[in-house]
């Protein structure tokens, strides 16, 4: 189901005496759920949450009958894995086939952000995967394309 929200926007609008008036962002949150909603919006809705927002933070309005097209029109699946060690230990490898990857044209994203022989504690967090899937992929066999 599309999302009825890209964005969180909090702004204020100058003093309405004034000649020139603008809108003056406060906070613009594009985190809203992990570090694959930047890839998951640009692969299934077409919108860069970066782009819209510096659009946004230099007064340059969004065209909501665009987005909402974009929205109600979505043109992938995408799922993500996240990669966790077993629990407390060091990364001695990783292997990764780039070759495979690059010729995979369903990978969308793939981050490690720890280094090789770094601590890990308990259960940590070390990276993810983002892949897509036409509309019309058994949801049964989506996940199949994380591994």
């Amino acid at each position: 189901m599309p999302t009825k929200q890209f964005v969180n926007f909090d702004y204020k609008i100058n003093n309405p005496n004034e000649q020139f008036k603008f809108i003056m962002p406060i906070e613009i949150n594009f985190r809203l759920g992990g570090a694959e909603v930047w890839s998951f919006n640009k692969c299934v809705y077409d919108v860069d949450l970066i782009e819209a927002i510096t659009d946004l933070s230099l007064g340059i309005l969004l065209d909501e009958n665009e987005l909402k097209l974009k929205q109600d029109n979505p043109r992938f699946i995408c799922i993500s894995k996240d990669f966790h060690s077993p629990g407390k230990c060091r990364i001695k490898s990783i292997k990764i086939d780039m070759e495979k990857l690059k010729k995979n044209d369903n990978v969308i994203e793939i981050l490690i952000d720890r280094k090789l022989n770094e601590p890990l504690t308990e259960v940590d967090f070390f990276g993810y995967t983002t892949v897509k899937r036409n509309l019309d992929t058994n949801l049964d066999k989506l996940s199949d394309s994380l591994y």
